[in-house]
């Protein structure tokens, strides 16, 4: 019951933060986010297009081992004739701003594929004894190139500033302004 109160408290105070800074959020996917079972949220949110770079850069295996810790858990709870199957789902989240530096700016919120793990989880849980460490290695490498896979995807990413300064001028020549552009089509604007 206790719980359930932190929940609303959180919940009613994230919206409340959410309407008093920006003027206007859209989000998207939130069909690829299970209602049940355990989900790993993995969420970004770049400053802008080259930021995603400082992404790549800094996406260290912390969501990869926290899965690997989760799978190492469920299969100490199985037994040893029942084999160990988790259900676990890492769900990116991709977060932009239109303006960062602005108050009142608005916000775009994509949830992105749910990632598999379940043939990373499968080759880890067939390795050798002896080869533990190697097997956590490749499941943590695996796994954190598969993220970094979807938050690319899930981000506003060009490949160097100019590239990104003359898509904010084509969209400021056709728009003016980003407030210009419906907040559904700003990603898929910005993106290309």
């Amino acid at each position: 019951m206790q719980l359930m109160l932190v929940y609303r408290f959180l919940r009613q105070i994230s919206e409340w933060t959410l309407s008093d800074f920006y003027t206007e959020v859209y989000v998207k996917g939130t069909e690829n986010v299970p209602l049940d079972g355990p989900v790993l949220l993995l969420a970004s949110h770049p400053n802008e297009t080259i930021d995603v770079a400082a992404l790549s850069a800094t996406i260290k295996e912390g969501a990869a081992r926290a899965a690997l810790e989760y799978v190492k858990t469920e299969k100490e709870r199985t037994s040893k004739d029942v084999p160990c199957k988790t259900n676990l789902v890492l769900a990116p989240v991709g977060i932009l701003y239109t303006d960062k530096a602005k108050y009142l700016s608005r916000i775009y919120i994509q949830y992105g594929s749910p990632i598999p793990i379940d043939s990373h989880v499968k080759a880890y849980l067939d390795k050798s004894d002896d080869s533990e460490e190697l097997a956590a290695r490749a499941f943590i490498t695996h796994i954190t190139s598969d993220i970094w896979k979807e938050m690319q995807r899930l981000t506003i990413d060009a490949p160097d500033w100019k590239t990104f300064h003359a898509a904010e001028i084509a969209r400021e020549i056709l728009w003016q302004t980003d407030d210009n552009v419906s907040l559904e089509s700003w990603f898929d604007v910005t993106q290309t």
